[in-house]
């Protein structure tokens, strides 16, 4: 916990200690992982003609294979899709809504895109095309990219208009026609090629990822897509994962063309700095006023940047060792460092070379935002800077910070300030804060009260990634593609993996497999001004990027790499069925050593996950061992044993706690219980071996040459188990415990209150058939012995009718109707009139609307379901909370579509409504989804009221949230209703999964069977029917509104001038395109 002190000079040394063992831990993972990086291994080049289709020289060369890809690509750069760090929400925030353009513009240009792939959209813009494979055996081949661009601060400055997507010949011009709608379009026409060939269909499963938020960080967009993809196919379920990035192609030499893919991403973390200091009138100014301080410490820390480091067997090592070796009187120097292994002399060499290398080599650090003073004559009383940090592998968050702190210490301790460093933030280093000294203070013989506050947080932490695998099958077909696609005459091409200094997508997407490359194949100097001004791409090499793509595609098909034999064994669907911790004392295992812990989750963590509970880098095993071991202990009641802290004693104090936490929030264990039950059980086999020494004792005393004396036992050492011996006369590890006992006579007591329950019921139901309905409650069976408090409650609570009043059937129908109407006719009018609000309005601004919307009805939920416990809300939960048939009143039908008597019903129906409400709320938009809720729940309520008053009798009641819910669970289906759905994975590809169609009568199917069967039950199938019938309807007129105001904003946008460079580019006919043709025919 971060305390709020002034920052001490004694800081410096714990500092000092931290980042020290940060770098080693960083260091020795590196170095590990690196070691088979020292040798430059070529594996061969993999031609991939044999599949006998044409050649991608033969397509995508010429003048008619250049103007139409010179088409495709000034059409989609001509949309200005621009991302921005202030966006809100999709569907909330209007700047997202020319994404509809983009996507319109990809269905116009790639028509057998979209005839043969299915394309999922998720959180409304990002886009997964997806075509399945004939050999299900065979892991999917995942190709992203990202669908917007960056600002435009000036288009007056460009030569050409940053989204006119001008041609001049040779440069295609233009705002994202390099990064990153050059491989978005190469992507897309290389798929458009292979799906032109009507007969081929292919092996591996293709998918196609299209973020839409790269450019702030991925979040709404691959952030979205990547557990979209995992809940779908599993961890580790991807052949390989190729994004943007990596350095292209270098040619040295004339003679060897290299090829350097990312196999890595560097960290990212940005510190702010916030600094509230007096104020005051300028012409009297402090010595120093709040920007002077703020820029002290910006000199502060560009007067001492990070230190570049090499660490044997990176990424950029491997690349220089090939070098040295293809290329070595290229940069003779290099090589000849590189042979003699002088690691600290070579970084310093590489790190003259140029920018690129220079950070790809050590962390960086750019104080890009400063905020400060809001009048000339008035001193600044808040400056905020921002500092961005991209981190070297040898460094680390918590290092970071701590560089941080050290580097403003002499500033804290000049000027007196207060620190507040990274409260409440996860990943800080250890240091403690002492007491200010005022050595160095300015001290003028008048009093200076800064009175100045520094506040340090944090934003965006993003580790630093694995390495990618370049050996082995996947490698090698990647590898040989490249070698295939880019060979040339006299020359050789060497593919090697290198680091990048940025962040993509794929940071999303590394639970899906290992194998995760970001490398767009675009020749050095031939795409220019990434994110500034004059952003263009040599068309020419633009068409050596969708040859590349179209190999590697065919290769990956051929090829048997990769396979989902290969991981059965240790990969497992994520499925409820599969998994299931151990929680309870009583299930500890006979197996279970304290030494080896019990399994606390499916998988164990990867390395990712790991840094993210210890901050420490400890390795993934030893994280996953101290985890199991501690959870072991959780079940086996042992956590305060000393006798086992030796199995403990190789990691740190601190991480012991981090693991316990992480534990203690995500697997619940009654650690109290547990540790009772086994005391229980100690205490046992203590009497139980006093007993034993008794008898023997006493046996022994008696003489009897049958028994011999006890021996004393030799003591042997060994390991503590954390277990207990097993008991005699029992098939149990623990015999038969107290328990188990206690166990035995509550389920005697259960069985017996459910005798008497049952008997009260059929007394109950016989008085009923009598005609002595009772009075009106909401407890209909007898209560059990109250409390004169809940008594005294239960009367008030209680009506004093004897029977149900007299009236017609349309006298107790028509208000709740006519109320159910209001509802509806509202909802319409709240959807049309709802505007979301922006983010910076919001009440949980990081949390997704969809998410906010329906924890807030969970919510609303639970806390009805809790007053229902209050007694002294009895009396107005029984009036408005709870539909009564007999006695309705208008206000009931609202009410109780959020109450619940019991946790069993409020847990299914909150569930659902989790599980599709954010699902349908994230297509339709919270206006729509509340209506859509609210009107189901209301149409439900009536057709029950109208069930219950002509059919069922006035003796009955109904209330939960059941209508909405089902309203729900069909508009989605419906939606979806030709949708291919798979369950679990299951059915197995090829196999189709049932569409939404199937669903849908699987739904009906289950409500109407107990319609035609004569069993009662006291399930309101009235209020699911009307649900479901107003979720049907409801969805259609949402989905048609919807359609109304896009056209509407398409429209508005045409008129305006937005979209008329893409207007004018959709000359393209949609018809298929026959790629077995020769271009001069097409």
């Amino acid at each position: 916990m971060m305390l709020t002190r002034a920052l001490a000079a004694s800081l410096l040394p714990s500092y000092a200690i931290a980042v020290t063992g940060l770098h080693d831990a960083a260091q020795r993972d590196i170095k590990d992982v690196g070691n088979s990086q020292l040798r430059c291994e070529i594996p061969p080049l993999v031609d991939p003609s044999s599949d006998g289709l044409p050649s991608a020289g033969d397509i995508f060369s010429g003048e008619d294979a250049l103007k139409l890809q010179v088409k495709r690509h000034s059409a989609i750069v001509s949309v200005p899709s621009i991302s921005y760090d202030d966006n809100g929400e999709p569907l909330e925030d209007p700047r997202w809504e020319v994404f509809y353009t983009l996507h319109d513009t990809l269905e116009s240009l790639y028509p057998n895109v979209h005839r043969r792939m299915n394309r999922i959209t998720v959180n409304t813009f990002g886009l997964v095309y997806t075509i399945k494979g004939s050999d299900s055996s065979l892991k999917p081949l995942m190709l992203a990219a990202h669908q917007d661009v960056v600002p435009v601060p000036d288009a007056s400055s460009w030569t050409y208009p940053p989204f006119s997507g001008h041609f001049d010949g040779q440069w295609l011009w233009g705002r994202g026609s390099s990064d990153d709608k050059n491989s978005l379009t190469a992507l897309m026409s290389a798929l458009e090629t292979l799906l032109g060939y009507p007969g081929w269909v292919p092996k591996r499963t293709i998918i196609l990822a299209l973020g839409f938020d790269e450019e702030c960080s991925g979040r709404r967009g691959a952030g979205t897509i990547g557990p979209y993809l995992e809940n779908l196919y599993g961890l580790n379920s991807m052949a390989l994962i190729l994004d943007e990035g990596g350095l292209g192609l270098e040619l040295l030499g004339n003679d060897t063309l290299y090829a350097l893919p990312a196999v890595m991403e560097k960290g990212h973390v940005d510190i702010w700095i916030e600094l509230h200091v007096n104020g005051g009138h300028s012409s009297t100014p402090f010595p120093h006023t709040g920007v002077g301080i703020v820029s002290e410490i910006v000199t502060q820390l560009e007067a001492n940047p990070w230190k570049p480091k090499l660490i044997e067997g990176s990424p950029i090592h491997g690349h220089f060792i090939c070098q040295s070796e293809h290329s070595p009187d290229s940069a003779p120097k290099i090589t000849k460092l590189i042979k003699k292994g002088d690691l600290k002399r070579l970084a310093k060499e590489l790190a003259g070379i140029d920018r690129s290398t220079h950070y790809r080599l050590q962390t960086s650090q750019a104080v890009d935002y400063f905020l400060g003073g809001v009048k000339i004559n008035a001193m600044p009383e808040y400056v905020k800077i921002g500092i961005n940090h991209r981190i070297a592998p040898q460094d680390s968050i918590p290092a970071v910070k701590a560089n941080i702190l050290k580097q403003i210490r002499p500033i804290v301790k000049k000027f007196g300030l207060t620190v507040k460093a990274f409260e409440g933030e996860d990943e800080n280093p250890d240091f403690e804060f002492g007491e200010t000294s005022d050595d160095g203070m300015i001290n003028p013989m008048y009093e200076v009260e800064y009175n100045g506050t520094l506040v340090l947080t944090s934003s965006q932490l993003t580790h630093v990634t694995p390495i990618s695998p370049t050996t082995g099958p996947v490698w090698d077909v990647f590898s040989g593609t490249i070698q295939h696609t880019f060979a040339f005459d006299g020359g050789k091409v060497v593919p090697v993996g290198e680091l990048m200094t940025g962040n993509t997508d794929t940071r999303h997407y590394l639970n899906l497999t290992p194998n995760v490359y970001r490398w767009v194949p675009v020749r050095k100097g031939h795409a220019l001004n990434l994110h500034t001004v004059d952003e263009r791409v040599d068309m020419e090499s633009h068409l050596e990027i969708v040859s590349f793509y179209y190999d590697l595609i065919r290769n990956f098909d051929a090829s048997k790499a990769a396979t989902t034999v290969e991981t059965a064994e240790v990969v497992h669907l994520r499925t409820a069925f599969t998994f299931r911790a151990i929680t309870h004392y009583i299930d500890l295992p006979d197996w279970y050593k304290d030494a080896e812990g019990l399994p606390f989750r499916r998988e164990d963590l990867t390395q990712r996950e790991a840094n993210k509970i210890f901050p420490s880098n400890l390795s993934a095993p030893s994280a996953n061992l101290l985890l199991k071991i501690l959870h072991g202990r959780r079940v086996a009641g042992t956590l305060d044993d000393p006798s086992l802290a030796q199995n403990t004693r190789q990691f740190r104090i601190t991480d012991q706690k981090r693991a316990l936490q992480y534990l203690r929030e995500h697997i619940p264990v009654d650690e109290i219980l547990n540790a009772g039950l086994r005391a229980e059980d100690e205490l046992s086999v203590i009497e139980e071996q006093d007993n034993v020494a008794k008898e023997a004792e006493e046996q022994f005393e008696d003489g009897s040459p049958r028994d011999p004396p006890p021996t004393t036992r030799e003591e042997t050492i060994e390991a503590p188990t954390g277990r207990l011996p097993k008991k005699p006369g029992s098939d149990s590890p623990y015999g038969v415990s107290n328990l188990d006992q206690i166990r035995a006579r509550n389920i005697a007591k259960r069985e017996a209150e459910e005798a008497r329950i049952e008997k009260e019921r059929k007394l109950y139901e016989e008085e009923l058939t009598k005609g002595n309905v009772g009075t009106l409650q909401t407890q209909q069976a007898k209560p059990r012995e109250l409390s004169e408090f809940r008594k005294k409650h239960l009367e008030r609570a209680t009506s004093d009718l004897e029977a149900p009043p007299e009236m017609a059937a349309w006298q107790r129908l028509l208000p709740t109707i006519g109320m159910a109407v209001l509802v509806i006719l509202g909802s319409m009018a709240f959807a049309a009139l709802y505007q979301a609000p922006p983010a910076s309005r919001r009440l949980w601004p990081d949390i997704p609307p969809a998410a906010a919307t329906c924890l807030s009805l969970i919510a609303v939920n639970v806390a009805i379901w809790g007053l229902w416990m209050f007694p002294p809300a009895w009396s107005f939960l029984n009036k408005y909370m709870i539909l009564v048939a007999a006695t309705p009143r208008p206000l009931q039908l609202l009410g109780a579509m959020f109450s619940h008597h019991s946790f069993s019903h409020l847990l299914s129906n909150m569930t659902f409504l989790w599980f599709f409400g954010t699902r349908v709320h994230d297509e339709i938009g919270r206006g729509n989804f509340l209506a859509l809720y609210l009107s189901s729940g209301a149409v439900g309520f009536a057709a029950s009221l109208t069930h219950l008053v002509l059919w069922r009798g006035l003796e009955c009641t109904t209330l939960g949230a059941s209508g909405a819910v089902y309203g729900l669970i069909t508009a989605f289906f419906w939606m979806h209703k030709f949708d291919e759905f798979k369950v679990f994975n299951y059915p197995p590809d090829p196999i189709s999964g049932p569409q939404g169609l199937g669903f849908l009568g699987l739904i009906l199917g289950i409500h109407l069977v107990p319609l035609v069967s004569k069993r009662v039950n006291n399930v309101d199938m009235a209020s699911h029917f009307g649900g479901m019938l107003a979720g049907v309807l409801g969805i259609d007129i949402a989905r048609q509104y919807m359609d109304y105001k896009a056209r509407l904003r398409a429209e508005r946008l045409q008129s305006t001038g937005v979209v008329n460079t893409v207007v004018e580019k959709k000359e393209i006919s949609p018809t298929i395109v026959d790629a077995s043709l020769p271009s001069s025919q097409r």
